[in-house]
């Protein structure tokens, strides 16, 4: 899927998040806290257009497929993600390990079971997108 940079920014601007296009680069950098970002990027190949967090490992093709238990799952478009970040039914994930973050990524209120998954010495921070960071 190939997204509409303008209409990232637009639904952004509207909700609350700073955004900012960079036609050059090909994509939209939503921040959602201080040293938060998420950046929407096209490719030349729509099969390559991806969501991720600036400075994580982190991403995501098309829909957002967030499953919890006994199999319940939702899947999120793109363009959905930005108001349920709003709303708080989207957080932001980081998994830290050793006092160094790791990763960064997006779990859903109602459709997650991460912590199922913690490792040995791993920490876990859940929150909410802060509208109108910088």
């Amino acid at each position: 899927m190939i997204y509409n940079l303008f209409e990232i920014e637009r639904i952004s601007t509207t909700i609350g998040f700073p955004c900012t296009v960079q036609v050059s680069d090909q994509r939209a950098l939503v921040v959602l806290r201080e040293q938060v970002t998420l950046c929407f990027q096209n490719s030349d190949h729509e099969g390559d257009c991806f969501v991720a967090f600036l400075g994580t490992p982190w991403h995501t093709h098309d829909a957002l497929i967030f499953s919890g238990q006994e199999g319940r799952y939702v899947d999120v478009q793109p363009y959905e993600l930005l108001p349920l970040l709003a709303e708080g039914r989207v957080l932001v994930k980081e998994e830290w390990q050793d006092g160094q973050i790791v990763d960064r990524s997006l779990i859903h209120a109602d459709y997650n079971d991460e912590l199922k998954y913690i490792d040995s010495g791993e920490e876990l921070r859940i929150y909410r997108a802060v509208l109108g960071s910088r």
